[in-house]
Parts: structure tokens; sequence; C-alpha cells
């Protein structure tokens, strides 16, 4: 994995005074899955897909695993492939990776199931490329967000077929209301494109971070969680009132509030290398060589430092390496 690598099952980390424990779990390649429907394969679920969903009828999500029509080597043999030829509003039904053991949310998040492992840390990245690379699937989206593997989501990022490419669209809840933000647009249809959503949450309301970047960097975008979704609105006060969610999953879906696009039932999206993992909030890497100084380089994982030496030696790295993209 490009970034979450950093994190390792079992992996100790110490952060300010206390040591935490980080979780990841095994890229999934979608190999080793039958294929049909992801539902109960590897700690999957996508009840929808599998048999009669929400939709009208009771249709089946277009959710698969099937076999890679995109070419490229990195999607191996079969992959994920999405799209909203099918519809509901339901969520329960949607389609679910393996959740992480340690979930992540704030300590008074609430959570049906808590581990007594709760981190306040969420990441999860992908490869994403269209089935059909020279034509606009007009009207396809498909959408991602952390959950708590129930349908409580506190994320959504939606990647969508639009007349000029590819389309990367952010959904957070700022002041009472859903803000739709364009991460990326006009991406080439023909390319695999990775999207990395990073979540922090931190203790009190309107203070998580959320980090959209798509193309290692090429775009990124700083947004918010839905903590105060859950808080304020009146839909949303059961089974708790006032509380944001945990997320230990994330949920693969396909609302019909965005769209229901019939032509591309066995097309759309194609899903890869998807990877997941709770841990601490990351924090790094160093800019000045005094933030090494007094015991400072224990306080960063982004990257970990072995002793104050190995930290003076990553900043004098990234000092090269500028100096270096200047003067070339």
């Amino acid at each position: 994995m490009k970034n979450i690598g950093r994190f390792a099952i079992g992996l100790v980390l110490a952060c300010s005074a206390a040591a935490v424990v980080a979780e990841t779990l095994p890229t999934v390649t979608f190999e080793n899955f039958l294929p049909g429907s992801p539902h109960l394969q590897w700690r999957w679920k996508s009840s929808g897909s599998f048999g009669p969903s929400c939709a009208p009828g009771g249709q089946s999500y277009d959710h698969k695993i099937d076999s890679n029509v995109t070419g490229f080597e990195s999607f191996g043999l079969k992959s994920l492939r999405l799209s909203n030829a099918v519809t509901s509003n339901c969520l329960h039904d949607q389609t679910f990776s393996a959740p992480v053991v340690q979930e992540a949310g704030e300590t008074m998040a609430y959570d049906a199931r808590p581990s007594g492992g709760r981190q306040p840390f969420f990441v999860f990245e992908f490869d994403v490329a269209s089935t059909l690379p020279y034509t606009h699937q007009e009207g396809l989206n498909v959408a991602l967000s952390a959950d708590n593997d129930e349908g409580a989501r506190m994320s959504w990022v939606e990647t969508a077929d639009a007349a000029d490419g590819l389309l990367v669209t952010f959904v957070d809840y700022q002041g009472n209301q859903f803000v739709y933000t364009r991460v990326a647009s006009g991406l080439d249809r023909s390319e695999i494109h990775h999207v990395r959503v990073e979540h922090s949450f931190y203790e009190g309301p309107h203070n998580d971070v959320v980090i959209v970047n798509v193309d290692d960097g090429d775009f990124v975008h700083r947004g918010t969680s839905w903590e105060d979704y859950y808080r304020s609105d009146p839909s949303q006060q059961t089974p708790v009132a006032g509380q944001s969610r945990v997320v230990r999953s994330i949920m693969f879906h396909t609302k019909t509030t965005r769209g229901t696009a019939p032509k591309w039932l066995g097309f759309g999206f194609e899903f890869d290398n998807v990877e997941q993992a709770s841990g601490p909030i990351l924090v790094g890497p160093p800019s000045d060589k005094n933030e090494c100084k007094k015991g400072g380089w224990r306080s960063f994982n982004n990257p970990e430092f072995r002793n104050q030496g190995q930290c003076v030696s990553n900043v004098e790295a990234h000092e090269h390496h500028r100096g270096h993209g200047q003067g070339g």
C-alpha cells in the first residue's frame, strides 16, 4: 500500500506518554473471491447483491466480483465491479468491507458493539477505473463511506462519470447541512485513479478532520466528518441522542437519491487494492530540526523515529529534496 503501510497489525507506536496499537487489514485484491456477490466472502457482506434488496421489486444490486476488464495489470484477474443500475435508499443491505476489530471514533461515540480498543484515526484507500474507458457512462456514480458496519456513515466520497471525465466529490456536514465539494474532475477514464480518505476524530463537536487525496496528491481536500449530523439532526437521536458514531468498515453504496442508471448494468466502475486501518492520529513529518530536540522526536508517527538522529535526518532529507527541486 502507498501510505497505509505505516501501520501493521499489533504494531505499537509511542504517542505522547501512552502506547497505542494500530490495526491494518490485508490489502483486498479480490483474487481469492468467487465470482458474483461478495456477500459472506472473506468477512465482507452485501446482502442486497446476494438476494432481494430494498430496490423496487427486490432486484439485486449490481455489486459483483467480476473478471477484470480494464486491462490494468495491478487489478489482477478479478475486481469488485459496481454500478448504480439498481438503487435504493436502504443502507443495511449495501456492500461492506471486512471490519477492523479496533473501531475508530471519539471516546463517547455511540457503538452497539465496542471493542475496548477504540482509536482516533481511520483511513481507507482504493484504486478505481472505468469498465468503459472510451465511453461516457452518463449518470454513473458510486459512493464509499467510512461506516460502523451497520449503515451509520461518517463520511462520503463519490466517484462519478461526468461529461469531461471522472469526477470525485466529497460530502461532509457543516452548519446543519450537507456540503458537496468537487475534489477532482476531468480525470482520464482510461487511467487508474487512486483515492485515499483519512479521518481524524477529535473529542467534542465541530472539529473532526477528513482529508481526501486523489492520485497521490494531485488533488487534496480537507473537510470534516458527519459527527454534527448525528449530534443535531432530529432524525438521528435514536438509539442515543447527541453522540457521533464509530467507524470500522467501508460501505460501497448506490443510493436512489443520487440517481439510477439502468443502462450501465454489468458495467460501471471496477474497484481494487482496497485497504483500511485504524490507529493513532498521524503526527508529522517534522519540518524543522528543532522539533526533534528534547524528546520531540517521540511525538511523531508519520513517520516514527527510534531516536533524535533519525528525526534530524528526515528533516535534512526533505530539505535536500526541496532544494533540489527548486534548483532543477
